[in-house]
């Protein structure tokens, strides 16, 4: 069967280099949209779920406000704290804020931390206490990454709304290199609220539950204490204002993907009918020597899988460089939104069945184009009467019937939507 397939369909595919070619572009094409929209979606993902965890560490909820500045009011932590199911309940100031220099204050958006001694909680004991964070003040208030002090140099400044702080003025500390890139200041939580006018508020309060506790019971316990003004969210869900956007932007280009795939196999389908049509001759005579439909179907499955194959494989090439600005612009706005920035992760299960798509377009629509097969009349076609045959006027007229109702039936449904 094999040989068949060669002598059939493949061979003849390299005779035809350039409808091949075609084909694979056009499965490329729609491959390489879904692959990019599937690194999007990845790379948000795991850049929001490395964020989530740097900063909630052990802890599995957190509130939110009805605000993302400011929205909670510090009323509320006490009733956190007093919850059934809470052991700690460890707040937060954690705001989106510029750091650059004289010339160019907006070089780079970092998150802006402010802290308790209960962080300890959260990151491990380092030995803080109030006496400690005191002195953070007194020394210009803030701690950043040595990271980002060494892209920004000793001129930089940390812009509050009460003016710029010169990193100069606070100090470095290693440890605060792998969260978020070094893209990160932290200040005493008091110097924060003044700072970034929060005056008696939060942005955040992460949870610690009591050990054995049902974290879905802990959550619905916290949301009716705190009302329905607050949110209670897991760690590393995404804040509410990046997940509206990811919710619009990434479903757009995922049908656009779809469509460019469909229209990949359209052409894989047309290209195969065509073929099938020149190779009548030779599908008579594989009839005549006792050859199945069976046998030519399976062969033109064959090929077209190659060719979605090949077009698939191709597209995760070009998927990964379309993700790059994709994810890049993606990545503006989550950095002014939260601090976080998108890198480009992709996952090797994602390319697999992106491949394996492409495959299955690509042999789905080759084996449509086998459906007039089976009623090639063997006898006509080796006499060379077929031909004629194939070109009577009722025919005709009732192909081009079908296809102007599927045409006008198409601009109508277009007008519709």
């Amino acid at each position: 069967m094999l040989r068949v397939a060669y002598w059939l369909n493949l061979r003849q595919s390299r005779r035809r280099p350039l409808r091949a070619v075609l084909a694979i572009i056009a499965v490329a094409a729609g491959a390489s949209l879904g692959v990019s929209v599937v690194v999007m979606t990845s790379s948000v993902s795991a850049s929001l779920r490395t964020f989530g965890h740097q900063l909630a560490g052990p802890a599995p909820l957190r509130v939110v406000g009805a605000t993302s500045s400011g929205g909670i009011a510090e009323s509320a932590l006490p009733v956190v704290e007093h919850t059934p199911g809470v052991q700690t309940a460890v707040p937060l100031v954690q705001v989106v804020t510029y750091a650059g220099t004289a010339t160019d204050p907006h070089a780079e958006s970092i998150v802006g931390l402010g802290v308790d001694c209960r962080i300890q909680s959260l990151v491990g004991r380092f030995g803080c206490t109030p006496a400690g964070l005191g002195a953070l003040s007194k020394t210009g208030g803030v701690a950043i990454s040595e990271r980002l002090a060494r892209r920004l140099g000793s001129s930089a400044r940390i812009q509050t709304d009460t003016g710029a702080i010169p990193v100069s003025a606070g100090f470095g500390l290693p440890s605060l290199d792998a969260f978020n890139h070094g893209a990160v200041a932290v200040f005493a939580l008091r110097e924060a609220q003044r700072l970034f006018a929060r005056a008696d508020r939060l942005d955040v309060i992460y949870v610690i539950p009591t050990k054995g506790t049902n974290i879905g019971d802990l959550r619905k316990r916290l949301q009716a204490a705190l009302g329905e003004w607050n949110g209670v969210l897991t760690a590393t869900q995404a804040p509410p204002a990046v997940g509206i956007y990811t919710a619009t932007i990434l479903p757009l280009f995922a049908l656009l993907s779809l469509f460019a795939l469909a229209v990949g196999g359209m052409l894989i389908f047309n290209i195969m009918s065509l073929a099938m049509e020149e190779r009548r001759r030779e599908l008579a005579l594989l009839a005549a020597l006792g050859g199945s439909v069976r046998v030519v179907r399976a062969g033109a499955a064959l090929e077209g899988s190659v060719l979605g194959l090949l077009g698939g494989l191709l597209g995760v090439g070009g998927g990964v460089l379309l993700a790059h600005p994709l994810t890049a612009s993606l990545s503006t706005f989550t950095t002014v939104v939260i601090g976080v920035t998108i890198p480009v992760h992709l996952t090797a299960g994602a390319v697999v069945a992106l491949v394996g798509l492409g495959t299955v377009v690509g042999g789905g629509a080759a084996l449509l184009s086998t459906r007039r097969v089976g009623r090639i009349d063997v006898v006509a076609e080796l006499t060379l009467r077929e031909a004629t045959l194939e070109t009577q006027h009722q025919r005709n007229v009732r192909s081009a019937a079908r296809f102007s109702t599927l045409c006008l039936t198409g601009i109508a449904l277009s007008s519709v939507a």
